[in-house]
């Protein structure tokens, strides 16, 4: 996903950015209102995260502005601005969400992808995810392996929705840790090893393709391929 992120404080830009890069998120970023503006206007972004409290215009009259020039781009307001009025003006100018600040890093992740399950730049989004002959129902949280059912727990679930949505890229083992877990890496190697075992289990078991592989060193990616042999030396070591 692309996203443009409209904050004028550098530290929390930083601390934004530098979060949403390590979960693969392609981020590009301005301080200023009428610069934002301008970006929104002239290149096709996923997403965008837009402060309140800018110069040259503020965040208010950039969601007015970007409406009135019929880009419907998912827009997420995250600002420091908690009162309920602040709220409400940031939905009624055409916001589809709001977090304020201070925020939990993976409320922040999850309502992202939350806002890109429902819109895609104005465009409903499928309503499932697929690759190869593997299928989730993401309304009806159902999960099929050509066309069986396959019965997971919630994390799995959770985990499996992870993969799928970022299907063919690399997830690191700390970015599955924050996003499943919502905590640091330490000490939860083994809960990573364990949840994606019974995973492949389920998936997997009875089926020619592999679909979750390892990648040394890494973490994990699931993808379909054409060598389907492959060492997993992660959960070896």
């Amino acid at each position: 996903m692309k996203l443009l992120y409209l904050e004028d404080n550098p530290a929390a830009r930083d601390y934004v950015c530098r979060g949403l890069g390590e979960r693969g998120f392609e981020i590009h970023t301005s301080g200023d209102g009428q610069e934002g503006l301008d970006l929104l206007l002239n290149d096709r972004y996923d997403l965008c995260i837009l402060d309140l409290g800018l110069p040259s215009l503020d965040g208010i009259e950039v969601m007015r502005r970007l409406r009135q020039a019929r880009i419907e781009i998912p827009t997420l307001i995250l600002s420091a601005r908690s009162n309920i009025e602040d709220r409400v003006e940031g939905l009624n100018v055409g916001a589809d969400d709001y977090l304020v600040k201070p925020f939990s890093f993976e409320e922040l992740v999850a309502r992202i992808h939350s806002l890109k399950r429902r819109t895609s730049n104005g465009e409903p989004t499928p309503e499932s995810l697929e690759v190869s002959d593997l299928v989730m129902d993401l309304d009806r949280r159902a999960v099929t392996r050509s066309g069986q059912r396959v019965e997971l727990t919630r994390k799995e679930y959770a985990l499996l929705e992870y993969l799928m949505m970022n299907s063919g890229h690399t997830l690191s083992r700390k970015m599955i840790t924050e996003r499943i877990w919502g905590v640091e890496f330490e000490g939860y190697s083994n809960a990573i090893n364990v949840h994606i075992n019974h995973l492949r289990n389920k998936v997997e078991n009875g089926h020619g393709k592999k679909l979750i592989h390892t990648v040394s060193g890494v973490g994990y990616v699931l993808e379909e391929r054409e060598d389907e042999h492959e060492v997993d030396l992660l959960e070896m070591a």
